[in-house]
């Protein structure tokens, strides 16, 4: 019983898939962008959107005409820049189209957006925690805040939209992968850090080519898959003979 309570414990390894970024032409109420899935095990899609319109928001996004689910939008409440974590467990594998719709129209400015996929996360709760957003006004060339992961080897995905300058730099330890410009005022920048080993407080952050007057970070957080189910051969193996009283 040993062995098989070990098996059942094991988690399986993250692993990043793909990137695409889109942009809007200023003044849409939508965005739609192709996205390559690869074939995946415990795959995940996540759409990071940005934009620079506090009082709209995203009212969907579907990817291969599947509802995402939203974990996390923010603003200050005060400045402009917005941004949203949306995901999807399980995405259709393929080059498929992300469609995301907005309350209202961008008068005069921009949507970004990245999506990225991954596979070995679980499949009920795909994403374990999140830093809830920030937001740095003033005139900054940096931009950093921290997550805390709950699982050992989660990983840390992160998305930067700022205002007049370009997110050029990582700073925290993590691998940028893709970068959205729009209208030469509206940069988004995607990342991810992983595995993180042990369950920590671990900060992702950019530097700036130049002074932004408004940027956001939201920080999600990766939980990794169950290395196993009911369904293997293995554990459908277990149980029969856990049922029969016939185990090791």
């Amino acid at each position: 019983t040993g062995r098989a309570a070990r098996r059942w414990g094991a988690l399986m390894a993250i692993a990043y898939d793909n990137a695409t970024g889109g942009s809007s032409a200023a003044g849409a109420s939508s965005l739609t962008f192709s996205h390559t899935t690869g074939t995946l095990t415990n795959g995940v899609l996540i759409v990071n959107v940005g934009y620079y319109k506090r009082v709209q928001s995203v009212t969907s996004i579907t990817y291969n005409g599947v509802a995402l689910t939203k974990r996390r939008r923010y603003d200050n409440g005060a400045a402009q820049a917005t941004g949203e974590t949306w995901y999807l467990a399980n995405p259709a594998s393929g080059a498929n189209n992300v469609v995301i719709t907005m309350s209202a129209a961008l008068t005069g400015e921009c949507i970004v957006a990245g999506a990225l996929t991954y596979s070995g996360v679980d499949q009920t709760t795909p994403i374990e925690a999140d830093n809830g957003g920030t937001v740095v006004t003033g005139a900054h060339t940096t931009h950093s805040s921290a997550a805390t992961t709950v699982t050992a080897n989660a990983w840390l995905v992160d998305f930067a939209l700022v205002f007049g300058a370009d997110p050029s730099t990582s700073v925290g330890g993590q691998t940028e992968r893709c970068h959205v410009a729009a209208a030469g005022t509206q940069n988004l920048d995607c990342s991810d850090q992983g595995p993180i080993a042990t369950p920590a407080s671990t900060s992702m952050g950019w530097s700036f080519s130049s002074s932004s007057a408004a940027s956001n970070q939201i920080i999600c957080a990766l939980k990794p898959a169950a290395a196993g189910g009911v369904s293997s051969p293995y554990y459908l193996s277990y149980y029969s003979r856990l049922v029969t009283g016939v185990i090791d």
